[in-house]
């Protein structure tokens, strides 16, 4: 499932996120995948990825997957 949500602190944005929820678990991939991602964030045991690049957050988790402020990305 996908959703671009806004942020709920800040109604009327123009800045919008993408939450995708896995139908599976990835819980085996971070660590090669986190191995593989420059400049990332991720700590052992956490499950979580973090990739920050151009002002925009990429997390990447067990079952969901947000990436931050798409709508000036693909403008």
């Amino acid at each position: 499932m996908r959703d671009l949500v806004d942020i709920d602190c800040m109604a009327g944005s123009d800045h919008y996120h993408i939450v995708m929820e896995l139908d599976d678990p990835i819980d085996e991939y971070p660590p090669g995948l986190a191995a593989s991602l420059a400049g990332c964030t991720y700590i052992h045991g956490t499950g979580v990825i973090d990739v920050a690049q151009e002002g925009r957050r990429v997390a990447i988790c067990s079952r969901r997957i947000t990436i931050t402020d798409v709508i000036s990305w693909l403008s």
